[in-house]
């Protein structure tokens, strides 16, 4: 066995420990450890070695390290952090005026739910992440998970400005309504004119 494949095999419980971090849904803070130390023992056991295409760990049984975790956690359902109800968190991150008191009753209810507060720690965070919000406990506002945080107007109804393409009138009528327009003063049909993304002189097209 060469060096490289003596430092991936090396690597295993590290990248293990990594891999069941970042699982979503998460596991508890202590089974992350636990499967970091089972792969530690499996690897001492010849139980990993490398694929030969790729020069990735494979277990025994042919498994990734992504395989293998999922395979454990059959039988681990405990690893897993219990789901937080989402009941009430429109309500502590959409409010009107942020509330510290709120946010801060919310992590207790989530700490109690899970029975862990490391791992409340972790689900508050990503809870608040998930409205916008970077600092959880601060009077920053939410949004909606999903959106931008952008009110998208509504699109200018230009049926009635002359200027538009999207003009009602016919060639004569729209001739007839600048004039009008432009008598009653030239600032007014600037403005409607650059509403329609033109100018006043500016020849207009259907």
């Amino acid at each position: 066995m060469n060096d490289t494949v003596d430092y991936k095999l090396f690597e295993v419980p590290l990248l293990g420990r990594n891999i069941a971090a970042s699982r979503t849904p998460r596991l508890q803070p202590s089974a992350i450890v636990e499967y970091s130390d089972m792969l530690s023992r499996e690897v001492s056991a010849a139980r990993w070695t490398t694929d030969p295409e790729n020069g990735e760990p494979l277990n025994s049984a042919g498994q990734t390290i992504v395989q293998h975790l999922e395979h454990s956690l059959k039988t681990r359902p405990h690893w897993l952090l219990p789901t937080v109800l989402e009941d009430q968190a429109d309500a502590v991150w959409l409010a009107e005026v942020p509330n510290l008191t709120v946010r801060g009753a919310r992590h207790n209810q989530i700490e109690k739910n899970v029975g862990s507060k490391a791992a409340a720690d972790i689900l508050f965070k990503e809870e608040a992440l998930r409205y916008g919000v970077t600092d959880p406990m601060s009077l920053q506002p939410g949004r909606k998970p999903g959106s931008d945080g952008t009110e998208k107007k509504p699109a200018a109804n230009l049926s009635d400005n002359p200027w538009s393409v999207q003009y009602r009138g016919d060639a004569t009528a729209r001739a007839a309504r600048i004039a009008s327009i432009i008598k009653t003063g030239t600032r007014f049909a600037e403005g409607m004119a650059k509403a329609a993304g033109t100018t006043v002189g500016k020849p207009l097209s259907r």
